[in-house]
């Protein structure tokens, strides 16, 4: 296969650069370093019906367009859509 092909070659700094544009280059840094290493961060996320929330969260996998992560908020494993991350902080 060619380099770059598939799911699997594709980094969480291009796939957040990709699916979060509306993120400041380092918030997708800092998002990319957290889904890397298992680090918590700080996310203002609008959810699908629109409403807001903030939330600490901790990245335990990036696929395609999501972040599968443990929410503290929610206590539980939570999916965030990347286009709906609004700001990302250190928690």
């Amino acid at each position: 296969a060619a380099a770059g092909s598939g799911a699997a070659a594709v980094s969480p700094a291009r796939a957040i650069s990709e699916f979060a544009p509306q993120l400041s280059g380092a918030e997708q840094r800092m998002l990319s370093h957290a889904v890397e290493h298992g680090l918590r961060v700080k996310i203002h996320y609008t959810n699908a019906q629109g409403n807001p929330s903030a939330r600490v969260i901790e990245p335990l996998a990036l696929s395609g367009h999501l972040v599968e992560a443990w929410c503290h908020l929610r206590d539980e494993e939570r999916m965030f859509s990347l286009d709906r991350i609004e700001a990302v902080a250190p928690a």
